[in-house]
């Protein structure tokens, strides 16, 4: 089984309260008006693009779960997500 829409935004907040560096807004709306869960992980925290690019920071934008099949992708930013802010300092954070 795979993680239900309430089941990723639940993971995607949790994620957000374990401090600055992670940061969860919504990128637009789905068809079924759902709101569309994006994380921002920086360290230090970012406020936007221009910020981060300001800062000399890397951008990466991971997308995942663009059709409802393709979950793996999903499952794993997830993963990816609770790994960069787990602890703090991540080094994959540093730049």
């Amino acid at each position: 089984a795979t993680s239900r829409y309430a089941d990723v935004v639940a993971f995607c907040e949790a994620i957000a309260k374990r401090g600055p560096t992670a940061r969860l807004e919504y990128f637009g709306t789905s068809h079924e008006g759902r709101k569309l869960p994006l994380l921002v992980i920086s360290d230090p925290s970012v406020k936007s693009a221009q910020e981060a690019r300001e800062a000399g920071k890397l951008i990466v934008m991971a997308f995942a779960n663009i059709h409802a099949g393709e979950v793996d992708g999903k499952e794993a930013l997830l993963a990816l997500a609770r790994d960069l802010t787990e602890k703090p300092n991540h080094p994959l954070l540093k730049d």
